[in-house]
């Protein structure tokens, strides 16, 4: 299989066929870290038919049929996890297999195969790179998941092409990236018909309306090559998921596919993961399908300016904390840092144009600021200007310490102005409320009065703000975990005069009727059994009172066949009245519901929308079917169950010490 590395078989499972048993063509998920294929080991046991069927990736299938082996034999069989294979039926006795995961070996890695000619003749193909500014891309020969991609697990030629690439590129003095290329399409679906999945609401195509329930024949093709694909709807091809012992992430990176070198195999096996669904609404039968083949990508360094100016800002974020790292090893090397300078400028209009901010990581950003040399010991003084929007409207993804790292560059008073700014006017740029902006100021504002003495005064003004800001731009209470913790951390050691602790309590109190917010964000803040404030013994002791009241008496059993209506219904009402009233006589206790089967489905999904006291049950006689509904005792049994749960959290917070 072409792995020159240490491999286990860890022991998966034993089959055993019967005279018809089969198993469709399908791929061996990746089940164990290091997985790269499957062991099969027949064991000793006289049968006929069975055999296996692998498509190599060519669409040029194979067969091995272990029933040939005499019957003393162990025949043995091993292929890549991605290979799709069949087993056919048995016609005769039994077939047994033992199936192993064949895993790279703990600790072990590729060893080098000795192809040094081939490494230095490509060494000096490189050296013409510096005559290109695009880079050069390759395809290799298989796929994978992004879970289980790695150098230890790249299968076949792809460990050997990779490992000679990388010496030949360190020769060469050229950069190398080993990631994922991914290729998405969705696509119509041509021959969608033949698998009954060409209908809409109204109608299936050659059948009455009303011939529902009946088999439409096989639900989806069990093969890619069964898809015959139309016009293509959407598609992306990138490149991403980068290995890490190559140097820094280039994030997602859009690629040409007509300047992508590739193999004669390349996307002759099936996709890595494919999908096809019938008709949805306004639009037909359509196909998904992605391949995701390791590729390569390499580029001379003199050529690494034009890269990064086409990378996304992931791969440009990750990008300057390679050059500040750098940097800050060699502070007397100006080059070094006007490299930092340019990069950081390049991000910072990027940063700026943005309407909205996504989740990035933006620790090179303060590394890259922190830096101090002869090229960056002024930014702050010059730069001030444009920096300040960007702090202000990305508050949130920076770091913590922050502000503190950076009041060497830009000073105490300018700092101080980004939070006063996110602490009065928290939208910047955005029209809707933003829980995680709020959660990035009272960590600041947290940090700001444990480490510093003119900060901790600020940031004391800043907290009593606070109630202000939850009912204007959280009116609905929407409080979750996090922002419960900080508001209690953020309130030590001191709240502000007044009733502060009365206007945040009574916000994130709003909610206090609803179990799931009672239980699942309340109550688990409160078990976490945080330093004493105010704010904390207000919060616990409304809980307790809450709960207390919850549990004074035990839910009993109905006492006769009537049940609750849905929620917020005092009478029978709505587009289903007759079934309301059902719900509420004290001896009936089914309902039968004689409609088309879309009826039906509404009628279903208002049931389980509602958590009705009723089971479901469709009875096949006559046309249209019956949906038979019959009375249960779920709201009672859920009732119970809330109540011990409810008692369970009142014991733990009753009891001194105690958490969960």
């Amino acid at each position: 299989m072409g792995i020159p590395a240490a491999v286990d078989a860890v022991p998966y499972k034993l089959l055993v066929y019967e005279p018809g048993g089969f198993f469709l063509e399908h791929q061996d998920s990746e089940k164990l870290p290091g997985m790269f294929g499957t062991l099969l080991v027949g064991l000793p046991c006289a049968h006929s038919g069975g055999e296996i069927r692998i498509d190599p990736g060519n669409g040029d299938h194979r067969v091995f049929d272990f029933s040939l082996n005499d019957a003393r034999d162990f025949p043995a069989l091993a292929f890549f996890a991605d290979r799709k294979h069949e087993i056919l039926p048995v016609t005769d006795g039994y077939r047994v297999v033992l199936v192993f995961n064949l895993v790279y070996a703990a600790g072990q890695t590729p060893e080098s195969i000795d192809d040094d000619a081939l490494v230095q003749e490509l060494a000096q193909t490189m050296a013409d790179l510096a005559g290109s500014s695009e880079p050069v891309t390759l395809a290799l020969d298989h796929q994978y998941t992004n879970t289980n991609f790695s150098t230890a697990q790249l299968k076949g030629n792809d460990g050997v092409r990779v490992d000679a690439l990388r010496r030949a590129a360190k020769r060469a003095g050229v950069e190398i990236r080993v990631g994922l290329i991914e290729e998405s399409e969705s696509a119509q679906w041509e021959n969608g018909y033949q698998y009954g999945q060409d209908y809409d609401s109204r109608y299936r195509r050659g059948r009455s309306r009303y011939d529902d329930d009946d088999d439409l024949g096989p639900s989806s093709p069990t093969t890619f090559h069964e898809v015959e694909l139309g016009e293509s709807y959407d598609g992306s091809f990138h490149m991403s998921n980068w290995l890490p012992e190559d140097g820094a992430d280039l994030g997602q990176v859009f690629l040409d596919p007509e300047k992508i070198a590739t193999g004669p195999n390349y996307k002759e096996d099936e996709p890595i993961d494919w999908s096809v669904e019938g008709y949805q609404g306004n639009w037909g039968m359509t196909a998904q399908y992605t391949y995701r083949y390791a590729g390569v990508m390499l580029w001379h360094p003199a050529n690494t300016d034009s890269v990064l100016e086409k990378l996304p800002l992931e791969g440009q974020l990750s990008w300057l904390g390679t050059y500040a790292a750098e940097a800050r090893q060699h502070p007397a090397d100006d080059a070094r840092q006007r490299r930092v300078q340019g990069l950081l400028e390049r991000i910072r209009q990027q940063l700026d144009r943005l309407d909205q901010y996504g989740p990035y990581r933006l620790q090179p950003v303060v590394d890259a600021l922190a830096l101090r040399g002869p090229s960056t010991v002024q930014l702050g003084m010059d730069d001030w200007s444009l920096w300040e929007p960007v702090f202000v409207n990305s508050f949130q993804f920076f770091p913590t310490d922050t502000w503190e790292r950076l009041l060497p560059v830009f000073g105490d008073e300018r700092i101080s102005q980004v939070v006063e700014r996110v602490g009065s006017e928290p939208w910047g740029r955005w029209s809707q409320p933003s829980p995680k902006r709020l959660n990035a100021l009272l960590e600041v504002i947290a940090h700001q009065r444990r480490e510093a003495r003119k900060a901790a005064v600020m940031a004391q003004e800043w907290l009593q703000r606070v109630p202000d800001y939850l009912t204007v731009h959280l009116p609905k209470g929407d409080a979750d975990a996090t922002l419960l913790v900080n508001l209690l951390t953020a309130a030590r050691p001191s709240v502000p005069e007044g009733d502060w602790t009365e206007r945040v309590g009574q916000h994130v109190l709003r909610h206090l009727n609803r179990s799931t917010y009672l239980h699942d964000v309340l109550g688990a803040v409160l078990l976490n059994q945080l330093p004493p404030s105010s704010l904390y013994d207000l919060l616990h002791q409304t809980t307790v009172h809450k709960l207390r009241e919850r549990t004074a008496a035990r839910p009993q059993p109905y006492s006769d066949l009537s049940r609750p209506l849905p929620e917020g219904m005092t009478a029978p009402e709505g587009p289903y009245e007759g079934l309301m009233r059902f719900l509420m006589h004290p001896e009936q206790r089914v309902y039968r519901f004689v409609k088309a089967e879309a009826e039906r489905t509404r009628m279903e999904h208002y049931v389980d929308r509602h958590q009705l006291d009723l089971d479901a049950k469709t009875i096949r006689k006559g046309r249209p079917y019956t949906l038979q509904l019959t009375k249960n005792d779920q709201s009672y049994h859920r009732a119970v169950a809330q109540f011990e749960r409810d008692r369970e959290l009142l014991g733990w917070l009753e009891t001194p010490g105690r958490k969960n």
